[in-house]
């Protein structure tokens, strides 16, 4: 959803595609907020991504929510197969 350009100057342009756009439109990312919950309900949100760490570094900074975001990077896991085969990774 999002594309990054290299400037003549050396510079990173992050912009969102036709696709990215389409889901801020659906989203109103600007209205976006983080609901914090009374009580922790004991369940680790993962989120799997393929695309650079930087423009996930850069929406968390434009976000200011780097609080709330971690990255854990696992060499295993037990149904690892079966995720590759689900999310058509191969």
């Amino acid at each position: 959803m999002l594309e990054q350009k290299e400037n003549t100057d050396g510079s990173l342009t992050i912009v969102l595609t036709e696709n990215g756009k389409r889901k801020a439109l659906t989203y109103q990312i600007d209205e976006m907020k983080i609901k914090k919950t009374q009580k922790w309900d004991k369940k680790w949100r993962v989120v799997l991504f393929d695309i650079c760490k930087n423009e996930i570094e850069y929406i968390i900074e434009f976000y200011n929510i780097r609080k709330y975001v971690r990255f854990i990077m696992a060499d295993s896991l037990d149904n690892e197969l079966h995720l590759i085969n689900h999310f058509k990774l191969n």
